[in-house]
């Protein structure tokens, strides 16, 4: 249960990071600024690899395809640091 619920606030925070480092640029404190825009770094920005309203509202919303290009590449090299991490985290443990 507590897995579930730790992938689910990292997807909503994914989805929210723009939202949050908008929120740190409007904010008058130098401090919460620098740290949304740290944690706009560090988590993924999951809105890049939303094409819900795409589907939905058809073609002419698309963008261009270095952009798509770009999406991907994005999500590809997250996909691939995570692996990492994960990769040499475990293998450091000994079971």
């Amino acid at each position: 249960m507590s897995l579930k619920i730790r992938i689910d606030s990292l997807v909503a925070m994914g989805h929210l990071s723009r939202d949050l480092l908008t929120l740190g640029n409007l904010a008058k404190d130098t401090a919460l600024s620098q740290v949304t825009q740290a944690l706009y770094l560090i988590l993924p920005d999951l809105a890049r690899l939303d094409w819900k309203n795409q589907a939905v509202y058809g073609i002419e919303l698309m963008p261009s395809p270095l952009e798509l290009a770009g999406h991907a590449a994005y999500g590809m090299i997250y996909t691939a640091l995570l692996l990492a991490i994960a990769t040499f985290i475990f293998s450091r443990r000994q079971f």
